[in-house]
């Protein structure tokens, strides 16, 4: 293993030390790095995830901090404060986590909704129009199924009747929430609601026949 020597001297700080030692590629500084933050910064990522975000992951989002403060160690300054520093990266880091799994949040339930338009009520997938078999990377199937549904359904919906194929297009497409949608087309969320309920049943039959 190569050997660096950046040795302290007289005016330098701590964290001067451990920049100089970085840029030179020290790994035992990057280990030193990663011993002085990664409890730290662990607590600051699961305080930072908000109510409903897994926070199982928190490690990985430390060590992502760390990786990308290596690679940016060449562009560190003498003068760099590390504290601020790595604790930027960490907030960008958990600010792309937060927004990762909320959109994989509403993949899912556009995914579900869609679906649901063809498949039965028990949670069966036998009538539903899916890519998933086969596929081994449920990210990829679930987007490939829920546009199988979408390309079904917007063929089928010009057959509905013109309210349900708006509630249907607001609702499902569109992912207003029923309520919205009835201020919108000025009727109550019950109506919506039945409106949907009696798509989903022609859009079945349509889709059967």
């Amino acid at each position: 293993m190569t050997q660096y020597n950046v040795e302290p001297r007289p005016g330098l700080t701590e964290d001067q030390v451990l920049i100089a030692r970085c840029r030179s590629g020290d790994a035992e500084a990057f280990v030193e790095i990663d011993r002085r933050f990664n409890s730290e910064l662990e607590a600051l990522v699961k305080g930072r995830l908000p109510f409903g975000i897994p926070k199982a992951n928190a490690q990985d989002i430390v060590q992502d901090t760390l990786v990308d403060f290596f690679n940016y160690r060449d562009k560190l300054e003498p003068a760099t404060n590390l504290h601020p520093l790595i604790y930027r990266i960490a907030e960008r880091n958990i600010t792309d986590y937060v927004r990762a799994q909320q959109a994989d949040h509403c993949d899912y339930r556009r995914t579900r909704r869609l679906e649901d338009a063809f498949g039965d009520d028990t949670g069966g997938d036998d009538e539903r129009p899916s890519a998933k078999q086969g596929c081994t990377d449920p990210k990829a199937a679930g987007k490939k199924a829920a546009e199988d549904a979408e390309q079904l359904l917007r063929e089928i919906m010009p057959r509905l009747p013109g309210q349900w194929a708006i509630a249907v297009q607001l609702v499902w497409l569109d992912e207003y929430t029923e309520k919205d949608a009835a201020k919108l087309l000025n009727t109550t969320e019950r109506t919506i609601q039945r409106w949907i309920r009696e798509a989903k049943e022609e859009l079945r039959r349509l889709a059967s026949a």
